[in-house]
């Protein structure tokens, strides 16, 4: 068995512009578009993935 990798591994593996943000604890009601009009203050958006059936998103 492999040893899990600790959050600096992952950090550290990672390309320097990554901003992958977790979004965890979603409702059902929760749209896309309500997850994009809430991060557009933060800059450009380039991806949205929602896994409705598990309550979480990444942007």
């Amino acid at each position: 068995n492999a040893k899990p990798l600790t959050f600096d591994d992952v950090y550290n593996q990672s390309s320097q512009t990554n901003c992958t943000v977790y979004c965890g604890g979603l409702t059902n009601g929760l749209t896309e578009e309500l997850i994009q009009k809430t991060f557009n203050n933060f800059g450009l958006i380039q991806e949205i993935r929602v896994f409705k059936d598990k309550g979480y998103a990444f942007v």
